[in-house]
C-alpha cells in the first residue's frame, strides 16, 4: 500500500513590492509491501551418457539431479520505506516597462528517507538532504537573456568538512530572429534561438552510508591454544580488524557545458532544437586502485579521485499541422548520442598499452580474445599454454590470443573486446494522426551501441549454480564441436556437463 500526501500554502507578498509571492510545501509518503510467496521446485532428470536410450526408443533419464517438492511452499517477506520532504521558498517575477522582465528564486529544502524494513543499525538512520537554491533572470526585449543560479547542498552522509557543496551556474540566451538585420530571412526562418549554459552540478550518490568513518569488527582470525581436543572446543581468539577504511569524502562535481540552436521553419510547421553537451566529473567515489598488496590492508579503500567525461548532441524535429486530405497529421523524431571517457580510474601504470581501461568508455566489456576452436590435440600442443585458466584445454575448447607472446595465457592477455550494456545512441520517431475528435498515435524507438555478455544461466542449460536449474537446452547448441563434427567455426564449441574448469 501507499501514501501519498501534499500541504501546500501560497501566500502573494505584493503589498510589500509588486510581483513578491511566498510560498511552504510539506509532503509526507509511505510505502508498505507485504509478499506471500508460494513456490515449488520441479525434480530434474539428465540423461544417460552412456546409455542415452532404452531398447523401446523412450529417453533414459538417470535419478534426478535435484529433488523437488510436491506441495507448494510458503514465504513471506515484508518491506517499506517512509519519506519526509519540506519546501519554502520566495519568488519574484516583473516587468519594467516593455522591455525589461526580471524573475527571483530563493528556495530552502530539506529531504529525509527512512528504510521501515531496514536490517541493522546503520540502515535504520534516516538519510537526510539539506539545501538551498537561488535564481535570478534578465529578459531584454524577449531577445537577450541571461540566468544565474546557485545551489548549496548538504549531506549527512559525507564528512563534516565536506558536508555541503556549493555548485554555481549561468546561462545566455539571443532570440537572433527578433534582430532587425534578421527581418530578411523571416519568411524563410521565422524563430532562430541560440543558448548556452556553463555550471557545475553535485551528486551525493556512490558508496555506503557514512563513508568517511572506518569500521572494525572482532571476528578477525586469532591465535589457537591448545591442541584443540575435544573437537569441539574454542581454542582460537579472534582479533580486532578493519572492515572499512573511512576516507573524507564528499560532493563529486559534474562540469557542464551546453550549446544549444531552436529554430522553426515553413511557417513554424517544422520545429528543430539541437544541444551540443559536455561534462567533465570529477571526486568520483572509486575503490584504490594503485596500493599495492604489501600494505597489509583488510580491504581496499575508497577515495574520491576517479574522472569521467561525457560529450554528446541531442536533437528533436518535429513536423506539426501537415495536411493529408481532411487528416492532421504531426511527425516527431528525437535522437541522443553520447560517448563517455574514463580519465582516471587510479590503476597503476600497466605493463602493456592494452590493459591499460583509461580512455575508454565506463562500462566497457573486458575479456580473452576468441581465436577458434581447437581443431586437434596437435592443435592443442602448439598454442599458448591456457591451463592458468583452470584446466588443460581439449579438442574443441576455445583458443584464445596470446596477447604478449609469452607462452601463457593469462590476466596479462585480457582486453577491451566491447561497450559495455549502455548504449550510446538512442533514436525515436512517431505520429499523431487526427481527424475531428478521434486520433491515433505511436512513438517507436530503438539503441545502438550496446553490447550485453551473456553468462550464467543465460547460456549454461541445467545450471546448478543457484538450485533451481531454470535454463533449458538451447537448439542452436546442436551447431556445436564433437569429435564427429570437429568444426572450428561451429557456433558452440565442445560442450561438457558440470563445473568443470574448460566447460566453455
Amino acid at each position: 500500500n501507499q501514501l501519498y500526501t501534499n500541504l501546500r500554502v501560497t501566500q502573494d507578498l505584493g503589498m510589500f513590492t509588486k510581483g513578491l509571492s511566498a510560498y511552504a510545501l510539506y509532503s509526507y509518503d509511505i510505502f508498505n509491501v507485504q509478499r506471500i510467496i508460494r513456490s515449488r521446485q520441479r525434480n530434474t532428470w539428465r540423461i544417460n551418457p552412456t546409455t542415452p536410450y532404452n531398447s523401446d526408443g523412450t529417453v533414459n533419464l538417470l535419478p534426478v539431479i535435484t529433488s523437488g517438492t510436491e506441495n507448494l511452499g510458503y514465504g513471506n517477506a515484508n518491506g517499506g520505506n517512509r519519506q519526509n520532504y519540506f519546501e519554502a521558498a520566495i519568488n519574484y517575477n516583473r516587468r519594467f516597462g516593455n522591455d525589461h522582465s526580471v524573475t527571483g528564486l530563493l528556495l530552502y529544502n530539506q529531504r529525509e528517507n527512512i528504510n521501515a524494513s531496514a536490517g541493522d543499525v546503520i540502515t535504520s538512520l534516516p538519510s537526510r538532504l539539506q539545501g538551498y537554491v537561488g535564481r535570478l533572470t534578465y529578459g531584454y526585449k524577449e531577445k537577450y537573456f541571461v540566468e544565474g543560479n546557485f545551489g548549496y547542498n548538504g549531506s549527512e552522509n559525507f564528512a563534516p568538512e565536506k558536508r555541503f557543496g556549493f555548485f554555481p551556474s549561468v546561462g545566455i540566451g539571443w532570440v537572433v530572429s527578433s534582430e532587425e538585420f534578421f527581418d530578411g530571412l523571416s519568411n524563410t526562418i521565422q524563430f532562430l534561438k541560440l543558448r548556452y549554459s556553463n555550471g557545475n552540478v553535485g551528486s551525493a550518490s556512490g558508496g555506503r552510508r557514512f563513508g568517511f568513518l572506518t569500521t572494525v569488527a572482532d571476528n578477525a582470525g586469532g591465535f589457537t591454544f591448545g591442541n584443540g581436543v575435544p573437537a569441539d572446543a574454542n581454542t582460537g581468539f579472534g582479533g580486532v580488524r578493519v572492515t572499512d577504511y573511512g576516507y573524507p569524502i564528499g560532493w563529486s562535481t559534474s562540469h557542464k557545458q551546453n550549446l544549444g540552436v531552436e529554430f522553426r521553419t515553413f511557417n513554424s510547421r517544422l520545429n528543430v532544437i539541437v544541444d551540443f553537451f559536455k561534462e567533465r566529473r570529477t571526486d568520483v567515489l572509486i575503490q584504490r586502485g594503485s596500493l599495492p598488496a604489501y600494505v597489509g590492508l583488510n580491504s581496499i579503500p575508497f577515495a574520491s579521485v576517479g574522472v569521467i567525461d561525457n560529450a554528446g548532441v541531442d536533437g528533436t524535429i518535429e513536423g506539426n499541422g501537415l495536411k493529408l486530405g481532411m487528416f492532421n497529421l504531426d511527425l516527431r523524431a528525437t535522437f541522443t548520442y553520447n560517448r563517455d571517457k574514463l580519465i582516471e580510474n587510479d590503476a597503476p601504470t600497466q605493463p602493456y598499452p592494452y590493459l591499460e581501461r583509461r580512455g575508454f568508455n565506463v562500462l566497457s566489456n573486458y575479456g580473452y580474445v576468441a581465436e577458434g576452436l581447437f581443431k586437434d590435440q596437435r592443435d592443442v600442443d602448439n598454442w599458448a599454454d591456457q591451463t592458468p585458466l583452470g584446466g588443460r584445454p581439449r579438442p574443441g575448447d576455445i583458443k584464445y590470443k596470446d596477447l604478449n607472446s609469452d607462452g601463457l595465457i593469462n590476466n596479462l592477455d585480457i582486453r577491451r573486446i566491447g561497450n559495455g550494456d549502455v548504449p550510446n545512441l538512442v533514436w525515436g520517431g512517431g505520429f499523431n494522426l487526427s481527424y475531428k475528435s478521434f486520433y491515433i498515435g505511436a512513438f517507436f524507438q530503438g539503441i545502438s551501441g550496446a553490447v550485453r555478455q551473456l553468462g550464467g544461466d543465460g547460456i549454461i542449460p541445467f545450471n546448478n549454480s543457484t538450485g533451481a536449474e531454470r535454463s533449458n537446452l538451447f537448439a542452436v547448441a546442436q551447431d556445436r564441436w564433437t569429435e564427429e563434427n570437429p568444426n572450428p567455426n561451429a557456433f558452440y564449441p565442445r560442450l561438457a556437463y558440470g563445473n568443470g574448469p574448460n566447460k566453455n
